[in-house]
C-alpha cells in the first residue's frame, strides 16, 4: 500500500528528502507558489527558496515544473493515477494542512 508522502512524490523521493523537504517538495508539486508554501508551513519565504534549492539538487531537477512533472511520472508509475490539483478544491490551505499532518 502507499502512504500519502510515497503518492505525492514516489517513494524514492521520500528516502532522499527531509520530512520539511517533502512537506515544502509536496505543497510545490500542487501548483503553490513559494509565498503561499511559505504562509502555509510558517516559514520565510528565503527558507522556501533555499529548501527548493536543496530539493532541485537532490532530485536532479532543474525547477519546479521538473519536479511536477516528475511527480506525476512517478505517481502514474505506482499505478495509482494522478491525484486531483488540490489547490482548487477548497479554501485556500486547509487541504494541503491536512495532506502535510499525514506525511
Amino acid at each position: 500500500m502507499i502512504g500519502p508522502t510515497e503518492f505525492m512524490l514516489g517513494d524514492e523521493w521520500s528516502k532522499v528528502l527531509s520530512p520539511r523537504e517533502r512537506e515544502v517538495a509536496v505543497l510545490v508539486a500542487c501548483g503553490l507558489s513559494n509565498k503561499d508554501v511559505a504562509r502555509e508551513l510558517g516559514l520565510r519565504l528565503g527558507t522556501v527558496k533555499t529548501h527548493l534549492h536543496t530539493i532541485y539538487r537532490k532530485l536532479a531537477v532543474d525547477g519546479r515544473n521538473t519536479l511536477m512533472r516528475t511527480r506525476n511520472a512517478s505517481v502514474a508509475a505506482n499505478g495509482v493515477g494522478s491525484s486531483p490539483n488540490l489547490a482548487d478544491e477548497e479554501e485556500p490551505g486547509s487541504s494541503h494542512n491536512r495532506l502535510i499532518q499525514n506525511i
